[in-house]
Parts: C-alpha cells; sequence; structure tokens
C-alpha cells in the first residue's frame, strides 16, 4: 500500500512522535522512508551579523539539523531510511519533496517547535499548509 513514506522532522517531540509512527508503518509495508528537515535561512539572511558569522552559524545549524536527523534515523531500524536537508518555507519545501519523491503518505507532527506550550493549538501552521498543498495522504501525529 505504501512504498515512499515521507517524514519532516523538526526536532520536536511530537515530531519524533511521529517518526515512530512511521517507522512503524514502513516496517509493516516494506516504504523507503525519506526523514526531511527543511529550514527557513530567512531570519539569519536579514540579520545584521557579518557575513563570516552567518555562515558559521549556518554551518553550526546544518551540523545540529544532521545529527538531530541521524538521531531519528535510529528509529528505522529494518527499514530503508534516506535524510535531506533543504532550505526555503518549510511547508513549501515540504509538498514539494512530497511530489518530487512520488510518496504515498505524509507522516508528521501536528505542530512543531515553532509553538511554547502555552500556546499550543491543535494544527500547526506548516501542518496546515502541507495539507493545502499535497495530493497523498497525510496522517498527522497529534501533539
Amino acid at each position: 500500500m505504501f512504498q515512499k513514506i515521507l517524514v519532516p522532522v523538526d526536532g520536536s517531540e511530537v515530531s519524533v512522535r511521529a517518526a515512530d509512527h512511521a517507522a512503524d508503518l514502513a516496517r509493516r509495508y516494506g516504504a523507503v522512508v525519506t526523514l526531511l528537515f527543511v529550514s527557513d535561512p530567512g531570519a539569519i539572511a536579514v540579520s545584521p551579523l557579518p557575513e563570516e558569522v552567518k555562515a558559521q552559524f549556518q554551518f553550526a545549524m546544518q551540523e545540529a539539523n544532521q545529527q538531530m536527523l541521524a538521531g531519528v534515523a535510529r528509529l528505522f531500524t529494518g527499514v530503508e531510511v534516506q535524510t535531506r536537508q533543504l532550505e526555503g518555507s518549510p511547508g513549501r519545501m515540504i509538498a514539494a519533496e512530497a511530489d518530487s519523491g512520488a510518496c504515498d503518505l505524509i507522516v508528521m507532527g501536528s505542530q512543531g517547535l515553532g509553538l511554547r506550550e502555552d500556546q499550543q493549538i491543535s494544527i500547526g501552521s506548516v501542518t496546515d499548509r502541507v495539507l493545502r498543498r499535497v495530493h497523498c495522504p497525510v496522517l498527522v501525529v497529534k501533539g
């Protein structure tokens, strides 16, 4: 039923729980999984920091994100998993990755790191944007 599953993660607890669900589905269906982290470099780009500091910050973020992806990938024992990092608007980039990768399913958290605990809502803006843009099923794991 599912051959390609896209799992956007941001390191939040709910995105890791979503990845855990995706791992179970991937094992059940023998699916290939793409773990995706999308960073929005906009805040760094407009920062008044010197360019060399921006570059160092960007490099450190990419390293930290790769470590986070590697940690989440450990949930996928016995599953073919690939990791990707992209830059851009997260909702748009997740939808584009789902389309270009011909994904059968997206598994993602209902909200990520963008909201503090006192701001909890039923669905975050990135998840909402993905739901509006994609043509494949989306399993949303509640936060």
